[in-house]
């Protein structure tokens, strides 16, 4: 309707009009702010192989999941603190065993976005400590 030549648009069922709206209403349809929701939030337990670590505040990690490599945020303050003190070290191809939270939102714009964050880190396994299985027979 912003377009030279449309000065009304009009829904009409059962031969009446249920909708109006009129040129001059426009900019207040623009002006609508739609609120960034929350439609689904589950955990499941999950193995994921570390792709690459970012040890700044609030940064997420890039881990691979079997499929595809994901940035996951890191939730578990103690397994934070671990790092912080360095009892926790890490090396190529190390998995950790985690709960995981995946979140989908309906962002503002009409737009899905899943964000994925580690809950809980129930177990580090280092590559060089996991035994390698044989290949053939």
């Amino acid at each position: 309707m912003e377009q030279t030549g449309i000065d009304v648009l009009r829904a009409i069922a059962a031969k009446k009009v249920i909708l109006e709206i009129e040129k001059k209403d426009v900019p207040a349809l623009a002006e609508i702010d739609m609120e960034e929701k929350v439609i689904s939030e589950t955990e499941r337990e999950a193995y994921l192989q570390i792709h690459s670590l970012s040890f700044k505040e609030d940064n997420k990690w890039r881990l691979w999941d079997g499929t595809s490599a994901t940035f996951y945020s890191i939730e578990d303050q103690e397994f934070l603190r671990d790092i912080d003190q360095h009892s926790e070290r890490f090396g190529k191809d190390d998995t950790l065993k985690c709960t995981v939270k995946v979140t989908v939102r309906l962002t503002k714009e009409g737009q899905l976005k899943t964000e994925m964050a580690i809950v809980k880190v129930l177990a580090h396994e280092s590559a060089a400590r996991q035994p390698r299985l044989p290949l053939g027979p």
